[in-house]
């Protein structure tokens, strides 16, 4: 934990969005509320808005960690960029969490 905290980037969604390819690997700290969590086969997707005073919205997933989020709760999560994913007709960037826990 203390590695990737350290090692994280702060998130700066606009640009998530268009460099996600670039930027493949590179970790984030991702804060957020869950609004969402979808399954497809065996893998948890985390739906989280991290946006202060719009809506921006990143798909975790939840492969690495024990943490089942709520839908509505705060987290930090500590995420590396893996690509962009599909979430009600729309796509978002995506992160692998290596990291998930409770926020303020």
């Amino acid at each position: 934990l203390a590695e990737i905290s350290k090692a994280a980037w702060k998130m700066d969604y606009e640009q998530l969005q268009v460099l996600f390819q670039n930027w493949r690997n590179r970790a984030f700290a991702c804060r957020g509320t869950v609004i969402d969590v979808v399954r497809d086969g065996d893998t948890s997707y985390m739906i989280m808005d991290v946006g202060n005073t719009s809506r921006q919205l990143v798909v975790l997933e939840n492969q690495t960690t024990n943490t089942s989020p709520t839908p509505g709760r705060r987290y930090l999560a500590y995420a590396y960029v893996d690509g962009q994913y599909m979430y009600n007709s729309a796509y978002y960037p995506k992160l692998i969490a290596l990291y998930i826990d409770y926020s303020s």
